[in-house]
């Protein structure tokens, strides 16, 4: 597979899954974390083979993804996967919900996509115009479809919402 793929959140979770998967299959990945000393174990052979490269980046920060993107100077991004999120509280009660939580929320799912596929387009223009193509995916999740009556977790499902 002759391909970069650069993949936000990879400390964790689903980001973390897609970077081992795409690097099992034999794809270059370059990979956000807030922290990049807390780079998973499992990381090592790709990391000391050169096929992963780790960056460190906060979606919440512009200035973080510019200097990210900048670090990765003409490398040319085939797949841009916008995976960072956060869950924040799970509460049933809406209402009472405090509306920073909604800020946080919002900030990270819905910003932080926005911030980040603004920092790497360069990289996916370059990949197009090599390529013909290249293509930023956004995780969103089931949690953000109307027809999921559960009232919980209002704040993340309302940021998946508006990322659909």
């Amino acid at each position: 597979m002759d391909r970069t793929i650069l993949i936000t959140g990879v400390g964790r979770g689903i980001g973390r899954g897609l970077a081992e998967a795409y690097l099992r299959d034999g794809a270059r990945v370059i990979g956000t974390m807030r922290d990049a000393t807390r780079a998973p174990a499992t990381f090592a052979d790709a990391l000391g083979a050169g096929r992963l490269r780790l960056l460190e980046a906060d979606v919440r920060d512009a200035d973080s993804l510019a200097a990210a993107a900048a670090a990765i100077g003409a490398e040319p991004v085939d797949v841009l996967i916008a995976c960072a999120g956060i869950m924040g509280e799970r509460t049933a009660d809406t209402i009472a919900s405090d509306p920073a939580l909604y800020h946080e929320v919002f900030d990270v799912n819905v910003l932080g996509v926005l911030r980040t596929v603004q920092a790497f387009r360069p990289a996916l223009a370059r990949a197009a115009a090599a390529k013909g193509e290249a293509k930023a995916l956004i995780l969103s999740s089931h949690m953000g479809a109307g027809d999921n009556p559960k009232s919980n977790a209002m704040p993340y499902r309302l940021s998946k919402a508006a990322v659909n």
